[in-house]
């Protein structure tokens, strides 16, 4: 019985209580009781709103929506539906306490009147579901005996109140964690939590950045005494129940400064011609159980989290570089997935195990290309290995012809790492490399996931996948709008697939303009996700795809092993089954959150430390590429990554016409698009904004300054 349905067919919108419980007596055939029953919970759940005189209406049909606050310098705010429509306007009086990042309802405003009350596209609160923000960093800027006032960095939110008694050890000027106690008042009021203290300044800027999304490096007393408790050797009565592989030529491949070491491979050749390909991934199920403290620390964090001068863990070191990490010559306990591969990289059979393995190297990606290059020092040195590491690479060229053939997308886009010194200063920018070395770990990986995906998703077991959707049609009609400033065409879109797309990409590979196209590209996909259902992976062209191989770092590995551990010993019993359904969609759903927030972090510390950089070169010349263009201005990323903004009055002409479909400013005599190449100057640089402004080089900024005295619009600062 749905009675929502059947209040929207029927017409019963916006009528009597009385009127609607008699005709969903008729037609349900139920008595005035299990009606009544069935709509005070609709009521309770706000499915079903009272909107005047005791008439009701569904939550959709009344005008009611939920989403999240978006809000503004300005007081203001916007409200960004949960489905995906259009983002509503929101007065600062129609926001009824409501702040930056918060979960509501709102209602929608009807369009403008010939009062002008409302206008189209605004809405109002009506209910706050969740607050988005717990604790907000700042400064003191405002102490006295009786209370003190904090300045939040983000200035989307108004200044915190701190009462009297909440003073102790406060100073002026003093940056702080706050957490929030009262929100819905003219002044937030919240009591301090941290002060952020670092002998090296920049490790405090770093930190008022990451505490803002509630990351901490160490963990709660309370965990690290279990995790303490965690053996730092393997028991052999639990190497007698595994299968002991400790005898194969196993090892780990990774960068020179990792230090939780998941994953490991081992190759042989059947005598039919197919890989036999081994991937041998920690076991930290065994020592990290559900519910227990570990996990319970571990599912609140979700993930690791990797900044340039620090990693913030998801597990104890005890755990994520000690017991569970595969150091070399080590005994580890592992979960072991077999494939066998042919030619044409199908896995025509697989096997998965609980292992105990010892690693017989500690392989970096940087020797291991040495070796694939033929260096006779490293080719002595890890004679055991050269033999097994060509078969790697033959393997993985396989695997990368699959994947490139069903269409899995490269986009060819080098991935930026910022290299620091001793004392936290940038001391050079440099592309990760995607060497052979990188690649072969990289396919081993993915098959392995989609194996293991493909296996359970058979099976019917509640799972947490991986899922890529495809990019919807509005965003690939954008993207066909704006490769037609190139001469270029996907064409009919409702062919559009990941073979094209990849196509797409290959044609523009040698073109000065394919980074620009790679990076819009990027930006019209979906974001991809944790799941209960196996829907794929669009991008990588995969019907079947999980995360498996990363359990001391990512919390939906973790959730699928124990998973894998119960099928392998028969534990997955009827009721195991059923409450295994609402735990993946839990798992799914702060595994997705988790990851947002910790991507969220790592960009906003990466842009600090960009800006740093540029703080030491303001005033010097670069030339750079046009990435961003908005009505207010346009963008200009470095070779060195880093991205400034020149804000349209001091561009070359005076006044320009912002063309939305080309992402192009054009002017009586210069223009701007996307991937033009321009010269700059450093301007202006404020590192704990990651803010960087640019001139056009060549352009006389006191002139603009005048001009823009006349508009004082046009001093406001341009948002992205």
């Amino acid at each position: 019985m749905n009675l929502l349905e059947q209040i929207d067919k029927n017409g019963l919108n916006f009528q009597n209580y009385n009127k609607i419980v008699a005709t969903l007596m008729v037609l349900n055939k139920s008595s005035r009781t299990e009606i009544e029953t069935e709509l005070r919970k609709l009521i309770s759940e706000g499915k079903l709103v009272n909107t005047s005189k005791n008439k009701f209406a569904t939550f959709t049909k009344a005008g009611f929506m939920e989403g999240t606050i978006s809000a503004t310098k300005g007081g203001y705010a916007f409200f960004v539906p949960k489905d995906g429509s259009d983002d509503l306007f929101i007065s600062e009086d129609n926001l009824k306490g409501a702040m930056h990042k918060d979960k509501v309802i709102v209602q929608k405003l009807g369009s403008i009147q010939n009062d002008g009350r409302h206008r189209s596209g605004e809405c109002k609160v009506v209910r706050i579901l969740e607050r988005g923000t717990n604790v907000v960093v700042g400064k003191v800027t405002t102490l006295t005996k009786n209370f003190a006032f904090v300045s939040a960095n983000n200035k989307k939110f108004k200044d915190i109140l701190i009462k009297k008694e909440n003073l102790k050890n406060l100073e002026l000027g003093s940056k702080v964690v706050v957490k929030l106690t009262k929100y819905d008042t003219q002044h937030p009021e919240g009591v301090v939590v941290e002060k952020i203290k670092d002998k090296n300044p920049i490790m405090e800027d770093v930190l008022s950045i990451v505490r803002e999304y509630e990351l901490y490096e160490e963990f709660p007393s309370y965990v690290l005494n279990e995790a303490k408790k965690v053996p730092q050797k393997i028991d052999e009565e639990e190497v007698k129940k595994r299968r002991d592989l400790r005898n194969l030529n196993i090892f780990t491949i990774d960068g020179e400064d990792a230090k939780d070491l998941d994953d490991a491979i081992s190759i042989s050749v059947n005598p039919n011609g197919t890989y036999k390909l081994g991937v041998h991934i920690a076991d930290v199920g065994h020592y990290v159980k559900q519910g227990e403290t570990l996990d319970a620390e571990a599912f609140k964090r979700g993930t690791s989290t990797y900044f340039p001068n620090a990693v913030f863990p998801m597990l104890p070191k005890e755990l994520s570089n000690g017991i569970c990490s595969l150091n070399g010559g080590e005994d580890r306990l592992t979960l072991s997935v077999f494939m066998d591969i042919d030619r044409a990289g199908n896995v025509v059979n697989h096997e998965v195990c609980e292992s105990v393995i010892n690693s017989k190297a500690r392989m970096t990606y940087t020797n291991v290309q040495k070796i694939l290059d033929g260096d006779k020092e490293m080719c002595q040195k890890y004679n055991f290995l050269v033999d097994d590491l060509s078969k790697m690479k033959d393997l993985a060229l396989i695997l990368e012809h699959a994947r490139e053939k069903r269409g899995s997308l490269d986009f060819n886009l080098p991935e930026p790492k910022i290299i620091l010194d001793e004392n936290m200063n940038v001391e050079k920018f440099e592309a990760k490399p995607h060497q052979m070395s990188d690649r072969i770990i990289e396919s081993f990986m993915l098959i392995a996931n989609e194996t293991i995906a493909k296996m359970f998703s058979d099976l019917h077991i509640p799972f947490v996948y991986r899922v890529h959707e495809k990019p919807s049609s509005d965003k690939l009609g954008i993207f066909q709008g704006f490769i037609k400033t190139f001469g270029l065409s996907l064409g009919e879109l409702d062919e559009v697939d990941g073979k094209a797309l990849q196509n797409f990409i290959n044609s523009t590979k040698d073109k000065g303009y394919s980074d620009v196209i790679n990076k819009f590209l990027l930006r019209c996909m979906q974001k991809a996700k944790y799941s209960e259902a196996c829907s794929g992976h669009f991008g990588l062209g995969a019907k079947y795809y999980c995360h498996f191989t990363s359990p001391i770092r990512r919390y939906p590995d973790l959730t699928i092993h124990r998973i894998i551990k119960d099928y392998l010993h028969n534990n997955l019993t009827h009721s195991k089954i059923n409450g295994l359904k609402h735990f993946v969609e839990e798992s799914s759903e702060q595994s997705s959150l988790r990851e947002v927030i910790s991507e969220k972090a790592e960009r906003d510390v990466d842009d600090y430390f960009r800006a740093l950089y540029m703080k030491d070169n303001i005033g010097e010349k670069f030339t750079g590429v046009v990435s961003g263009v908005t009505e207010n201005g346009i963008y200009v990323e470095l070779e060195n990554t880093c991205e400034g903004f020149i804000p349209v009055e001091c561009l070359k002409d005076q006044h320009y016409t912002f063309d939305e479909k080309k992402y192009a400013l054009k002017g009586p005599s210069s223009g701007y698009e996307l991937g033009d190449k321009v010269k700059i100057v450093v301007d202006n640089v404020n590192p704990q904004a990651r803010k960087v402004d640019f001139l056009l080089d060549g352009v006389n900024k006191k002139r603009f300054k005048e001009t823009s005295k006349k508009n004082k619009n046009l001093d406001k600062p341009c948002e992205r």
